[in-house]
């Protein structure tokens, strides 16, 4: 007969999504604003916005800059970014583009490393 099984005394995180706020607060400036350009490419694309939305889409990305701040005011300031993109989009669109760059910003994280905290990142 075997012994009762042993109660949990740890349980490991086990996220449904990587952590971006974490991701966002580890690499540098350059390394986000470079991101944040093709994030904006993507959108543009897939949202099939009208051409002054669009163009206003890309401004806003474009008048963001991450290279002047440290890296513990990045996810404050994405957050600003997003509140303004959601402003310019609507609902609607607000939820696509999030859905993008979710899925934009995971794909950086795996490319990158998600913890790698090298010169590159």
């Amino acid at each position: 007969m075997l012994p009762p099984a042993p109660t949990t005394r740890f349980e490991l995180e086990s996220p449904a999504r990587p952590d971006l706020p974490y991701f966002m607060r580890t690499r540098s400036g350059a390394f986000i604003d470079k991101g944040l350009q093709a994030l904006a490419e993507r959108a543009r694309a897939a949202l099939g916005l009208e051409a002054a939305r669009a163009e206003a889409l890309t401004r806003l990305h474009a008048s963001v800059r991450f290279t002047d701040l440290a890296e513990d005011e990045h996810w404050a300031r994405f957050t600003q970014l997003s509140t303004s993109v959601h402003e310019l989009l609507g609902a609607a669109d607000s939820k696509r583009y999030d859905e993008l760059s979710a899925q934009h910003f995971e794909t950086l994280m795996y490319q990158s490393g998600l913890f790698s905290n090298t010169g590159e990142n």
